[in-house]
């Protein structure tokens, strides 16, 4: 992640590069500390997932691009070259139509473009990402934040989401200190980031990572701290680092909030990432966080949500096989500097 989240400002005009490229990276990297059974395992799940359509599903109905990317985004992780995988994803992408309705479909649709054209052979498909932009620029609401629709309520969510497909499309993303501005607002006096004004001034885990990473990106100084490990984290970041702490169970998962229930594998996945972008993956317990995703992976591949949960899926796979490779990196980097 530090590869990613450097230290810079957001200019207008500049494109957002190197988050999700960054991300991928290091993940990547820690699943090649893993098993290559495991891998293998994973990949075999993900292969017998795909439907005939060259798409994936959720729980149950057809193919969707919600849980299409994210079993595109395993199979980019775990390095599968099944070359009728691809084909079936390249199918799939051309049969979605354009523009989508919403931000998550935009940056869904962007994102398995890329995918596939970096591993289909089929090249870059620009084919209306004008249109998908379009769709984007209209869902920024007046407190600079962007929702999900053209005309909704501003979330931290959604406002990272539309910093990301900027960065798909090699594109500019404008008004970065007004959304920076947005993000700001939604912070709260447990240290922790609500995704928006109607969430009653309380942290959670997943809009409190997804703030840091866009403060981050902006260059707020009150986020970035050029020194590293050899200095002090910046005061907002230690409380926001403090906050995610709390929400660690002792199963070893992170919870969405503090209300809820049990730890799940999304909120562990998202502060995990959130840390160690910052460089406070050290504030947690990390042997309990690896053995509670453990915990969840299915003997046939894949993985489940939580403990109560009674299947895997491919969007959870993906948040268990990201886990899991980000604390093997972890441990990866602590032995080799000693």
């Amino acid at each position: 992640m530090k590869a990613a989240l450097t230290a810079r400002s957001l200019r207008p005009g500049e494109p957002t590069t190197g988050y999700l490229s960054g991300l991928t990276s290091r993940l990547v990297a820690g699943l090649k500390f893993l098993p290559g059974s495991f891998r293998s395992r994973h990949s075999a799940y993900l292969l017998a997932a795909q439907h005939p359509n060259g798409g994936f599903a959720g729980r149950q109905g057809g193919s969707d691009i919600y849980y299409t990317m994210f079993a595109l985004r395993s199979a980019a992780l775990l390095g599968l070259a099944d070359e009728a995988l691809w084909r079936g994803a390249a199918q799939y992408a051309r049969s979605l139509s354009t523009p989508p309705r919403d931000i998550i479909s935009c940056f869904c649709l962007l994102y398995i473009r890329r995918l596939v054209g970096e591993r289909a052979g089929t090249g870059r498909n620009d084919e209306g990402h004008v249109e998908i932009m379009e769709v984007v620029a209209r869902s920024r609401a007046a407190d600079g934040g962007y929702a999900r629709f053209p005309g909704g309520e501003a979330t931290v969510y959604h406002t990272f989401l539309a910093a990301l497909c900027a960065e798909l499309n090699e594109s500019d993303f404008s008004g970065g200190g007004e959304a920076a501005t947005f993000v700001g607002s939604r912070r709260c006096t447990d240290g922790g980031y609500a995704d928006s004004a109607r969430d009653g001034g309380e942290g959670a885990t997943n809009p409190t990572a997804a703030a840091l990473a866009l403060l981050t990106l902006f260059g707020a100084p009150e986020v970035i701290s050029n020194a590293g490990s050899h200095g002090e984290t910046p005061a907002i970041a230690a409380r926001a680092a403090g906050f995610l702490a709390s929400m660690q169970h002792s199963e070893g998962g992170f919870a969405a909030g503090a209300g809820a229930q049990e730890p799940d594998l999304l909120s562990t996945f998202t502060a995990s990432v959130a840390l160690a972008g910052i460089g406070a993956l050290g504030r947690v317990k990390l042997a309990p966080m690896a053995r509670f995703a453990q915990a969840l992976e299915a003997c046939g591949g894949g993985f489940r949500g939580c403990a109560g949960d009674d299947a895997p899926d491919v969007e959870y796979t993906y948040y268990g096989l990201g886990t899991l490779a980000l604390l093997a990196d972890a441990a990866g980097q602590a032995e080799r500097h000693g």
